[in-house]
C-alpha cells in the first residue's frame, strides 16, 4: 500500500483497481498514531463483497476499524460510494460527510446520477449523517486539520478534503475526480469546474490523492496535473 507520513498523521491508498477490485475508484485512510478515534475514510468504493472485505482488511494492518471516526463521500458515483451502505455497517460508528445534493442521491440510490445505470448495478441507498454546503473542518489528533470544501463541477455534490499538518508544514488534497468526466446525465458544470480547479490551485498541496490515478507528490506536480486537465477541457464552453 503506497502511503503519506506527515509526523504523526499517515496517509494510507487502501483500495483501488489494484488494490481491492477493479471497478473501485482510489480509497484513502487518515490517521494519527497519537490519537484514537480519528480516523477518515475518504470513500468506499463500489460495494462488492470482494472490495468491501479488501479495504477492511487494508484498514486492519494500519489501526482497528472502530477508530474511524468519519467517512467521507466525495461525490455520489458508484465507484465511490457504492460500498457505503455495507461500511457503515461495518463500522457503525463513524459518521458519514456528505454535500447535500449527493446525500440526495444516495438516499434516492438514483440510477443515472450516481452513474450505477453505467456499470449496469444498482445503489444501496444509505443515511447520511452530516450534509455540508460548503466547508467542513475538525482537528486530526493535536498537530493536523481537515478541511472539505465544496467543489462543484464534475458532480454539483462534488467535494475534496484538504488536511494540513501543523508540525510538518505540509498539506494533502483529496480531490479525487478532477480529471472529470463531464456529462448532462451527471448535472455536470465544466464552468464551475474550473472555478473549483482555480480554487484547488490556490491551496498549494504538497500532495494530491487522487480518485483514480493514486497519490501525486510534491507542489510542482500536484499544480501541473490540475493545470493540465484545465489545458485539456479549454475548448469547452459548457
Amino acid at each position: 500500500m503506497t502511503s503519506i507520513q506527515l509526523e504523526t498523521i499517515s496517509i494510507n491508498l487502501i483500495g483501488s483497481s489494484s488494490l481491492s477490485a477493479s471497478e473501485d475508484c482510489c480509497i484513502y485512510l487518515v490517521s494519527d498514531r497519537d490519537s484514537s478515534n480519528s480516523s477518515i475514510l475518504i470513500d468506499t468504493g463500489a460495494g462488492s463483497d470482494r472490495s468491501i472485505n479488501a479495504i477492511c482488511r487494508n484498514m486492519e494492518a494500519i489501526n482497528p476499524v472502530s477508530e474511524v471516526c468519519y467517512i467521507l463521500v466525495t461525490h455520489a458515483h458508484i465507484d465511490h460510494v457504492g460500498g457505503l451502505r455495507t461500511m457503515k455497517s461495518r463500522l457503525p460508528q463513524a459518521k458519514v460527510i456528505a454535500h447535500t445534493y449527493a446525500a440526495d442521491v444516495i438516499r434516492k440510490g438514483d440510477p443515472v446520477r450516481s452513474a450505477a445505470k453505467w456499470y449496469n448495478t444498482s445503489l444501496l441507498s444509505a443515511e447520511i449523517d452530516i450534509e455540508i454546503g460548503d466547508t467542513f473542518k475538525k482537528p486530526i489528533g493535536k498537530s493536523g486539520t481537515f478541511q472539505v470544501l465544496h467543489t462543484p463541477g464534475h458532480t454539483p455534490g462534488s467535494v475534496v478534503g484538504f488536511l494540513t499538518s501543523h508540525s510538518a508544514y505540509q498539506s494533502v488534497l483529496f480531490g479525487q475526480d478532477i480529471h472529470g468526466p463531464f456529462m448532462s446525465e451527471f448535472n455536470s458544470d465544466i464552468d464551475r469546474w474550473r472555478q473549483s480547479m482555480e480554487t484547488l490551485l490556490g491551496l498549494e498541496a504538497d500532495y494530491l490523492c487522487e480518485g483514480h490515478f493514486g497519490i501525486i507528490e510534491g507542489k510542482k506536480n500536484v499544480r501541473e496535473f490540475i493545470k493540465g486537465y484545465l489545458r485539456r477541457y479549454s475548448y469547452a464552453n459548457s
